[in-house]
């Protein structure tokens, strides 16, 4: 929890420092994004284990009010949420590999909506989503497919 309170405490600089690169976006021929990628650096997102020893359900909202804030920090404020429907890959990079099931996915697209980057969560505007785990330095980067969709009409 204190790792999660010192990434939260830093988390304006970087977004400051990061700023240009917190979204990036391919553009399709009609110029309109098709893949979102939302990166949050420096970042080891707590387990699904680590979320649910927690005993008492008011320490396990605490810890997923701060992932969803660090989301809603890092996510880019868009003019309206996506309508979708939209794919979602989650990858956590970690020091330490853990199963891709263990990946609070959950916590993650719940910050996504409550950043307005996600109009809804259910299926009618999320299509699927995956998760995995790869070593390397600490961070988690949320991919955002099929936007193109929205934009057709």
């Amino acid at each position: 929890m204190t790792e999660l309170n010192d990434v939260l405490r830093n988390a304006s600089e970087d977004v400051q420092r990061l700023n240009a690169d917190k979204l990036r976006a391919v553009r399709s021929v009609t110029g309109q994004p098709t893949t979102m990628l939302i990166l949050i650096p420096d970042y080891t997102c707590p387990t699904m284990n680590q979320l649910y020893e927690q005993k008492h359900w008011s320490r396990r909202k605490k810890m997923a009010d701060a992932v969803h804030h660090l989301v809603r920090i890092y996510a880019p404020s868009l003019p309206e949420p996506l309508q979708g429907p939209v794919r979602i890959e989650i990858v956590a990079y970690r020091k330490r590999l853990i199963d891709a099931d263990n990946i609070p996915a959950k916590l993650l697209i719940d910050g996504l909506r409550l950043a307005g980057v996600l109009c809804d969560d259910s299926k009618k505007y999320v299509d699927s989503v995956t998760t995995r785990c790869e070593q390397g330095e600490p961070r988690v980067e949320i991919v955002i497919r099929g936007i193109e969709a929205q934009h057709d009409n």
